[in-house]
C-alpha cells in the first residue's frame, strides 16, 4: 500500500515501511539538514523510495545553497545580466526582503533573449499602490505590434507557466520603447 506524503518538492509516494523516514525529509525541507544523502539512502527500506527521498533531499539542498549564495552575492550576480540597474541600493534592499526572487531574476535574461536577442535589460524598483515592484524593462526599438507579440510569446513560453504567482506578484517584465 502506498502512502502519499507532502514535501516542499511535492507529493512523494512511499511504501508503508519507508513512510517513517519522511520525518527526515520534513527536517530537510525546513533547512535542518541533519543527515547526508548517503545516510538517508541506507535508512530507507526499498530502492524506489530511496531514490525518491534522495531526489527530494538533493533538490532542497540545491535550493538552500542557491538561496544562500544569492543573498551573499546580491546584485553582483545580476550586474552582468542587466545593462542597467537603477537605484541599486533600493534593488538590493528589495531583494534582501524577497530573496526567493533571485532565481527568476537570474533566469529571466536567458529566457527574454530567446525572444528579444538584441535588446538590453533595465532593472529598477517601481512604486505601486500597496508597496513596490521590481520591474525588468526590455528596452526595444521594435514596432509596438511586434514587441507586444514577442512579449506575449515570452509570457506563454516561460513567464506564466514556469514562474510562481508569488514571484510574478513582485516582478513585472515589460517593454520600454526607445528611439
Amino acid at each position: 500500500m502506498n502512502l502519499l506524503k507532502q514535501t516542499t518538492s511535492g507529493p512523494i509516494r512511499t511504501c508503508n515501511l519507508c513512510s517513517r523516514f519522511f520525518l527526515i525529509t520534513a527536517l530537510i525541507s525546513i533547512g535542518e539538514v541533519l543527515f547526508s544523502d548517503e545516510i538517508m539512502r541506507e535508512m530507507v527500506v526499498c530502492e524506489e523510495c530511496a531514490e525518491k527521498v534522495s531526489n527530494a533531499f538533493t533538490k532542497q539542498k540545491e535550493q538552500k545553497t542557491t538561496d544562500e549564495m544569492c543573498q551573499f552575492m546580491g546584485l553582483e550576480m545580476l550586474r552582468p545580466l542587466y545593462t542597467e540597474i537603477h537605484n541599486p541600493e533600493e534593488v538590493k534592499r528589495f531583494l534582501q526582503s524577497n530573496p526567493y526572487l533571485m532565481s527568476a531574476l537570474l533566469e529571466a535574461p536567458t529566457q527574454i533573449k530567446r525572444f528579444f536577442p538584441d535588446e538590453t535589460l533595465l532593472l529598477e524598483i517601481s512604486p505601486i499602490l500597496d508597496g513596490e515592484l521590481l520591474t525588468v524593462y526590455i528596452q526595444t526599438t521594435k514596432s509596438t505590434q511586434e514587441a507586444n507579440r514577442l512579449l506575449g510569446e515570452f509570457d506563454d513560453a516561460w513567464w506564466l507557466c514556469c514562474v510562481s504567482e508569488e514571484t510574478r506578484d513582485k516582478i513585472c517584465i515589460t517593454l520600454n520603447y526607445v528611439p
